[in-house]
C-alpha cells in the first residue's frame, strides 16, 4: 500500500448532459471528495494524500478525471466514493465514441499496473480489458501531463 494509485477517466459527453449530471447528488459527492481533498493537510514531503482533478474539457465535450490517492490498492479503488460518481457519470453518456475509466495501482506510471478497466458509453459503464479499450495511449499520456501533473505542481 505504498504506492500511489489512481481513478484515470476521459469521458465523452456533451455539455447539456454534463449540466444534467451537475445537477444530480452523484455532483455534490464529487463537491464533497474535492473540498476533503483541498482541506487535507499535505505530508511532510509537501504530497497531498489525495488531490482530485474533475475537468470538462469543452472543446472536445469530454470529462477528464484524475483521482490521485498516496496510497491504496485495488479494494480501495473499487470502494471509493469517487468510482460512484464516475459510474454515475457514464449513466449521463449518449451514444458516439465511448471514453474510459482506468483503475490503476501505479498512478506515476499510468499503464504498468492496470488493475481494471472500463468502457464507458452509450449510459453504460462495462468492465473490459485494457488491450479492447484501444485508445492513443501517447495522447492520453500528454493529457495526464497538461491535466494533472502540470496542474499538481503549482499547487
Amino acid at each position: 500500500m505504498s504506492q500511489p494509485v489512481a481513478l484515470i477517466a476521459r469521458i465523452p459527453i456533451t455539455e447539456a448532459d454534463f449540466k444534467k449530471f451537475l445537477s444530480s447528488p452523484a455532483a455534490k459527492t464529487l463537491a464533497g471528495c474535492i473540498a476533503e481533498a483541498l482541506s487535507e493537510p499535505t505530508e511532510e514531503a509537501g504530497e497531498p494524500h489525495y488531490y482530485v482533478v474533475f475537468r470538462y474539457l469543452k472543446p472536445e465535450q469530454a470529462v477528464f478525471a484524475f483521482i490521485y490517492f498516496r496510497y491504496g490498492n485495488a479494494t480501495d479503488l473499487c470502494e471509493s466514493r469517487e468510482w460512484q460518481v464516475l459510474q454515475v457519470l457514464a449513466t449521463y453518456t449518449q451514444d458516439g465514441p465511448p471514453g474510459f475509466v482506468l483503475h490503476s495501482l501505479d498512478a506515476l506510471n499510468l499503464f504498468e499496473s492496470i488493475a481494471a478497466a472500463f468502457s464507458v458509453a452509450g449510459g453504460c459503464c462495462t468492465e473490459t480489458s485494457f488491450a479492447a479499450l484501444g485508445f492513443d495511449q501517447e495522447q492520453f499520456r500528454k493529457d495526464c501531463r497538461k491535466y494533472f501533473y502540470a496542474v499538481m505542481r503549482e499547487n
